[in-house]
């Protein structure tokens, strides 16, 4: 019984989920039709009732959550704490707003280096210029002297949302993002790619260390403020010193898909064969017709890339 009430609450929820998404696809094409957002924020308002909805009804199944059929045991848990509905302690919610709020006004603080007032957002291309390994160790560290305060909020949150989450029978917020059958996917795949990733790294550090003397070792991690990445994940500055064959050319596609004529839908096009080639699921036919690969002329639109997910297998869309 529990499964056939929650299927039947799933398919209505996405049924909801598709006119939603359908409404805020329209509100990115049209921003200055204000009608079109008060369409949105309304089926949204439908959609968290739902939502919550939904959930009152799983905690009805209390008992069912010890059941051995253990995709049942996880459409339950995370039936129960869906969004707002999960919050069922005010005290609780109202602590992680507080606490996120807390982090943003952080994050967003101006700080002075080098007679220059910076924000966090501003620094990395700052780092990106900077050649002295002296002045990167200096913008870094003044970097990460106003995000320190961050840390005692972030152990907070954790902290609180475990609470939260163990109010819905879980043990931690980590059981409401995953489950084991898809942690062990994920550790396969890390183990797959991990001797890649260790030669990669090796390289790297190998050209860096020339490209530093002194300041990095091979047996040891990277220094992060000489990646000139605030966060040490990119090497968007670095390229050029770490590439292979530095006496090649670069491939500039550029000019070969201009001589080609090739059109913005022409590049999505490639790009859906490369990755049906990595066997993965090729887009639906609709998605060519839906989609829209450029700015409708003489109106207000969102064009910031944006990929919609509309609850339906067999319609995604892009603007």
């Amino acid at each position: 019984m529990a499964k056939s009430v929650l299927d039947e609450y799933d398919k209505n929820l996405t049924s909801l989920a598709y006119i939603t998404s359908s409404a805020e696809f329209q509100t990115h094409l049209n921003l200055n039709d204000s009608s079109k957002k008060r369409t949105t924020d309304k089926y949204y308002e439908h959609y968290r009732s739902c939502l919550t909805t939904i959930a009152m009804v799983a905690r009805h199944f209390q008992s069912l959550l010890n059941n051995n059929h253990t995709s049942l045991r996880w459409l339950l848990l995370r039936t129960q704490a869906i969004g707002e509905a999960g919050e069922n302690n005010t005290v609780i919610k109202h602590e992680i707003q507080k606490l996120r709020n807390r982090m943003k006004e952080i994050y967003h603080r101006k700080f002075i280096w080098n007679n220059t007032q910076l924000s966090i957002d501003e620094v990395q291309e700052v780092l990106g210029k900077l050649e002295s390994p002296d002045d990167l160790l200096s913008l870094w560290n003044a970097t990460y002297e106003v995000a320190k305060p961050m840390r005692d909020c972030y152990s907070t949150l954790i902290a609180t949302q475990n609470q939260q989450a163990k109010q819905n029978r879980l043990t931690d917020k980590t059981d409401l993002i995953t489950n084991n059958e898809e942690r062990r996917i994920v550790e396969q795949l890390w183990q797959e790619l991990k001797p890649l990733h260790r030669l990669l790294h090796a390289y790297v550090r190998q050209k860096m260390a020339k490209l530093y003397p002194g300041l990095i070792q091979l047996d040891q991690p990277i220094p992060v403020h000489l990646t000139k990445d605030i966060f040490g994940s990119m090497m968007t500055y670095l390229v050029q010193d770490v590439l292979p064959f530095p006496h090649l050319k670069n491939i500039d596609l550029g000019p070969t898909m201009k001589q080609k004529n090739f059109t913005e839908e022409n590049i999505f096009h490639y790009a859906d064969r490369f990755f049906v080639s990595l066997n993965l699921t090729q887009v639906p036919s609709s998605f060519w017709n839906l989609s829209i690969f450029k700015k409708i002329p003489d109106r207000h639109m969102a064009c910031h890339p944006t990929a919609f997910d509309m609850y339906k297998y067999d319609d995604v869309r892009y603007v």
